[in-house]
């Protein structure tokens, strides 16, 4: 059942242009989820809350133009959007790839104040993004780029408090030299570093599994078998704390296929995939006795127990999730990670699954206390864990995705209460 506010919801954001298909069907699961919360709160759907939060706060397109190697003008299109900066800046994401799709931005955008929101970080969402491929640009060509795309942005900057994101090292140095030659009058936003973000992400993700698997009444980590979907970013990262925490790392995959060890994947290896990311998975495949590599291989035909999905770019599918749904748990590490029918059977199939908001806001978590990482990391996911748990006995059939849903929202709804329209 659609119920009225989500129609009223959904038609504004599809009124807005054809481009929002993949926002739209997630945007439409979200309200869905939140259901149990709204028929308890009436005065969230009487202050329009679904419509309000719905929308962008802003969404700016823009272009940078610079000169190449060539003699010749190149132009990237980029864009800006924000969401919800009702409990205070926002963390943005950063993501230079070819050709990036704007329905995803709006997601990672409202997905980043959700995570805030659910770890107590008093931080909204936001995420800028341009169409260049940054291994295929000179250092003289990122250079130019950079600091035209980041003077491009400062006036939009002022709300942000971080900037983080899949930026490579070198365009980093380059976007934070230009943040510092910029003239201001408030100190310029964090640049965060890509590592330190992916470490939080991917250790945070088997600190919740571990936590999870435990609540949920079966075994721990230690002693399953786990496949990484995906070998950059932060999967890498959560191969390596499964590993520690115990768990054998049967699988991990790549764009051109799968890593398979029956036996598991050596702690030294998992650490090589994470220092040269860009390095073939296929090369790994001789490191050690009883892996294989088989090109165009899924992830799922490793018939792992747990699932730690960390690679938007090749996410779960209706397909994947019926193979994985047989008895398996499934985190995702990260938004659009799973595709919303995937998610959708997942759900039906009634098997231990936690969606990103939840289950890959390490970074989010780690941002509340500067001191003492790991024990941060640890503690912050146990709580966070008690909350949905806690929440999901208010929801028909105990649904974690619901609650995750419904304990970010929360904490925004009463704030927009609280300081009207």
């Amino acid at each position: 059942m659609t119920y009225p506010f989500t129609q009223r919801a959904i038609a504004m954001v599809g009124a807005q242009g054809p481009e929002q298909s993949g926002y739209l069907r997630r945007l439409e699961a979200f309200f869905q989820s939140l259901v149990p919360c709204l028929d308890r709160h009436p005065e969230y759907v009487a202050a329009g809350l679904p419509e309000r939060l719905a929308a962008p706060e802003r969404a700016v397109y823009f272009s940078v133009s610079f000169p190449g190697d060539d003699g010749q003008i190149h132009t990237a299109p980029c864009c800006f959007i924000q969401y919800s900066t009702i409990l205070g800046p926002a963390r943005c994401a950063l993501t230079f790839q070819p050709a990036p799709d704007a329905s995803d931005l709006k997601w990672k955008a409202l997905t980043l104040a959700l995570e805030n929101s659910l770890a107590s970080l008093s931080m909204g969402g936001a995420a800028a993004g341009a169409a260049i491929a940054p291994t295929a640009l000179s250092p003289r060509e990122s250079m130019a780029f950079c600091q035209r795309f980041i003077t491009a942005l400062a006036p939009f900057l002022p709300v942000c408090a971080v900037l983080e994101g899949s930026v490579p090292r070198r365009e980093q140095g380059y976007l934070r030299g230009q943040l510092n030659r910029l003239p201001r009058s408030s100190p310029p936003p964090l640049l965060a570093g890509r590592r330190e973000m992916d470490k939080a992400t991917g250790y945070g993700l088997c600190y919740f599994a571990q936590n999870a698997l435990r609540k949920n009444g079966g075994p721990r980590l230690e002693g399953q078998a786990v496949a990484i979907g995906g070998h950059t970013g932060p999967a890498p990262w959560a191969g390596e704390k499964a590993f520690q925490l115990g768990a054998t790392v049967t699988a991990i995959s790549g764009s051109s296929g799968c890593l398979y060890a029956p036996a598991g994947l050596p702690l030294a290896l998992l650490r090589d995939i994470g220092r040269d990311p860009a390095h073939p998975l296929s090369s790994y495949a001789d490191r050690a006795a009883g892996i294989d590599f088989r090109p165009g291989g899924a992830l799922w035909d490793g018939n792992a127990d747990v699932y730690l999905l960390c690679d938007p770019a090749h996410p779960l599918d209706e397909p994947g999730a019926r193979a994985v749904a047989r008895g398996a748990a499934v985190f995702e590490g990260g938004e659009n990670v799973c595709t919303p029918e995937a998610a959708r059977l997942l759900r039906e199939a009634g098997i231990l699954y936690i969606p990103g908001i939840a289950a890959a806001c390490g970074a989010a978590i780690l941002r509340t206390a500067a001191r003492e990482p790991g024990k941060r990391l640890r503690t912050g996911t146990e709580r966070l864990l008690d909350t949905i748990w806690e929440e999901a006995l208010r929801t028909p059939r105990q649904d974690l995705t619901a609650a995750a849903h419904i304990a970010a929202f929360e904490p925004i709804a009463r704030a927009m209460v609280e300081q009207g329209i």
